[in-house]
């Protein structure tokens, strides 16, 4: 558990006892100068001025996990394993980010080749993509305007020929018929010429009327698919156009961010191997001198431990970029702490007071001691930290950590006027009191205050020995 500094601090006040002296009546007081000592008794312990903190000083890995730790309180020589980790889990993180980093390495190379290939090919498939919609919209009005009513009249020009080949062989035919008809009797050559002659006409119908049906599926069908398929083909190279004016710099764009993002990602994964590989000096901490090792963490005059100790342990995971431990070298030089409350600590003010330290169970060593300092400014618990220089004596020197009671004198003086608390009243010039004149009479005395203890205030000005104060 945390050692708490909650010291039991005792404010003693010596009084002569005919400082103030009564006059018969209990509500009047005669002054009358005395002595007036407040001493200050608080609980310090010994710590060393300057330790050397122990901490997992780790930039990046933080699973360190303890195999063996010294002992605490023990004495080690330099150069000691004061605490050693398990290395496995890191070692392999190691590993695994070299290989991570290798690998990065490749894939940069890769996106680098391919965003130069994407620049310098990005105008070539801009002119690309813009020629084939130029042709496109150039194939499609040059159909429309110009090869389209040419196509139509081929059409109608092709039933025209076959008409007028039909038209030709039947009239032969009508005049092979009347020369042979002139002769009374028709030779079987010639039944052969007007059969031949008849199949001419019948096929020559038959292409007339293939000649129409084609033409009407060219003119109704054919010609219209092919214009709307020109139609489409302008459509979509105008559309891959637009595409690729948007999608052409975006990809170099987006490729260059990826190469960045690669890059960004390639430094800090070696940066966080380098912290890593550094890290790796933390896997054993050892004494940098001859000396003690201490649990916890000795600050501002506070050995803390709480919860830290539970890590301290075979096993335990203690945290890292905080202190663990103390190193303390052999004959450092050990200086009392105490946190005081603040009524002490401005009794003490600046003055640097000497006196007495006891150690607890052995009052009968006394070390000398001198208040070097006092923090002007509170802890969040409202205590003040102090540091005693002492006088260590001859024999065994005193382990850190331990405790004492402290005895100052903060104030003393041999002359001083004192009077009941209640006797002053904080009036329109300040404070006063009200004493009794010659005459039997009373007024009101404007006074200076001074230090005070209890019920008991020092004046410093306004009053003088043998007047009679009135208590209210």
């Amino acid at each position: 558990m945390k050692p708490t500094f909650a010291p039991a601090l005792v404010i003693l006040a010596t009084i002569i006892p005919n400082a103030l002296m009564a006059e018969n009546a209990s509500d009047k007081l005669t002054i009358e100068p005395g002595a007036f000592v407040i001493r200050e008794t608080f609980t310090a312990r010994a710590f060393p001025s300057d330790p050397i903190p122990v901490t997992i000083a780790a930039e990046s890995w933080s699973g360190f996990r303890i195999t063996d730790i010294t002992p605490h309180g023990a004495s080690v020589s330099e150069g000691d394993v004061l605490i050693s980790f398990d290395g496995r889990e890191l070692h392999q993180r190691i590993e695994d980010l070299e290989k991570a980093v290798a690998r990065r390495e490749h894939e940069i190379a890769t996106a680098t080749l391919e965003l130069a290939n994407l620049r310098e090919t990005a105008d070539e498939r801009l002119d690309a993509a813009r020629r084939a919609a130029e042709e496109a919209a150039n194939d499609y009005e040059y159909y429309v305007e110009t090869r389209h009513p040419i196509d139509v009249e081929a059409s109608e020009q092709s039933v025209k020929r076959a008409k007028q080949r039909l038209l030709s062989t039947n009239e032969e035919l009508v005049q092979l018929k009347r020369m042979y008809e002139e002769d009374d009797i028709v030779e079987e050559t010639e039944e052969m010429i007007l059969t031949r002659q008849r199949d001419s006409v019948e096929a020559a119908q038959f292409a007339l009327r293939m000649e129409k049906l084609q033409q009407e599926r060219r003119v109704g069908t054919t010609l219209p698919r092919h214009i709307e398929s020109l139609r489409e083909t302008k459509k979509q190279t105008a559309r891959a156009l637009a595409t690729a004016k948007q999608e052409i710099p975006r990809a170099v764009t987006l490729k260059q961010a990826a190469v960045e993002e690669m890059t960004t990602t390639q430094a800090r994964e070696t940066d966080t191997l380098a912290k890593l590989k550094t890290d790796r000096e933390f896997l054993e901490i050892t004494a940098p001198a001859d000396g003690t090792f201490y649990h916890g963490a000795i600050e501002n005059g506070e050995w803390t431990t709480g919860e830290l100790l539970r890590q301290l342990v075979i096993g335990g995971r203690p945290p890292v970029q905080r202190q663990i431990a103390t190193f303390i070298p052999e004959g450092a030089s050990i200086e009392f702490h105490a946190h005081l409350e603040e009524a002490v600590a401005r009794s003490i003010g600046t003055e640097k007071p000497s006196g007495l330290a006891t150690l607890t169970g052995r009052g009968d060593i006394s070390i000398p001691v001198t208040v070097s300092g006092v923090s002007p400014v509170p802890t969040p618990a409202g205590r003040h930290h102090a540091v005693l220089t002492a006088e260590w004596p001859q024999g065994p020197r005193i382990a850190p950590g331990a405790s004492a009671e402290v005895h100052l004198i903060t104030y003393s003086r041999e002359d001083a006027i004192l009077v009941p608390a209640d006797a002053l009243e904080f009036g329109p010039d300040g404070w006063e009191i009200e004493i009794k004149l010659a005459d039997g009479k009373t007024e009101m005395r404007n006074v200076t205050r001074g230090r005070s203890h209890n019920d008991r205030i020092e004046i410093l000005d306004g009053l003088e020995a043998g007047q009679v104060i009135v208590m209210p």
